[in-house]
């Protein structure tokens, strides 16, 4: 009967005989392994009982692989060295776990992670999404969303961004959406909006209408199919507004009272120091290309 490979005995036998057929010799397996020569030979019968095979050729003063043994030393030389290659490759990895939103995760980080990680092979980032506050107590790093006036050394702002009110195609007029009965959309609450009609002099009971979304995916979706007209952050909407689904309807851009700061939690931690560097070029390498509002 074939061997099954849930029992241990067979999985021991075809190391025993992975290293018997390496040397040619069951002695020198014998110090590889850490047994006697004598437990190896009684391996090695073990496992030609069970395969009904012969597999090596015993000689006066020398050990040579039969037909059958030379086909099994392959295989198990090829999936020995699999698994070697694996467990190398998994030990070598450096975890990073970076904290961030989930409209940030998704919108900007997770279409440019791959390239991190093809230029760093030996290190695997695994997100920890937080809605709201970071979570500082699992993570190397961390990205969230808060007032621009809370970076400091220990968390610097990442992007100038600014607020633009935008709508889908066709919706109104430029500048005469308040006038033209168009509700205003909101993320979280209506604070952006009512920055924004302060800023440019307009009337801040135009912020109580409209509806509040706790998604900003969903507030843009909203947007771009009619239901009203949401203030939009760039650089982020910058797709959007590139593909034709939202245009901005005012001239007036103001600067966001929030935005996106990093952290390096752990500063002992290479790796954190590593992406944050990647981080910073990414943003300044898109930075100098050409603006869309």
């Amino acid at each position: 009967m074939i061997p099954s490979p849930k029992d241990p005995s067979y999985l021991s036998a075809l190391l025993t005989f992975e290293r018997a057929a390496f040397h040619l010799s069951f002695t020198k397996a014998a110090v590889d392994l850490g047994v006697t020569p004598s437990a190896v030979s009684h391996r090695i019968a073990a496992l030609e009982a069970a395969l009904q095979r012969k597999l090596f050729v015993r000689q006066t003063r020398a050990l040579r692989l039969s037909r059958e043994g030379a086909a099994l030393a392959a295989g198990v030389a090829e999936i020995w060295g699999n698994l070697q290659e694996l467990t190398t490759r998994m030990t070598a990895t450096d975890v990073l776990r970076v904290s961030l939103g989930p409209y940030f995760s998704s919108s900007w980080l997770m279409p440019r992670l791959h390239e991190f990680e093809r230029q760093n092979p030996t290190m695997r980032v695994e997100l920890v999404h937080a809605a709201g506050a970071p979570d500082l107590r699992n993570a190397d790093l961390a990205i969230f969303w808060a007032g621009a006036g809370l970076a400091s050394e220990n968390a610097e702002l990442l992007f100038e961004m600014t607020c633009v009110p935008v709508a889908m195609p066709g919706l109104c007029h430029q500048d005469a959406f308040i006038d033209a009965g168009v509700a205003p959309l909101h993320y979280r609450d209506r604070s952006a909006w009512r920055a924004w009609l302060e800023t440019t002099a307009q009337p801040t009971g135009f912020a109580d209408e409209g509806d509040v979304f706790d998604d900003p995916h969903l507030l843009f979706e909203a947007a771009a199919h009619g239901r009203g007209v949401a203030m939009g952050l760039l650089p982020f909407i910058s797709n959007l507004l590139t593909a034709g689904r939202l245009v901005a309807v005012s001239n007036h851009a103001i600067p966001s009272p929030e935005s996106y700061l990093m952290k390096v939690v752990d500063p002992s931690k290479p790796a954190a120091h590593l992406f944050a560097d990647w981080v910073r070029d990414a943003i300044r390498a898109e930075a100098s290309g050409p603006a869309v509002i």
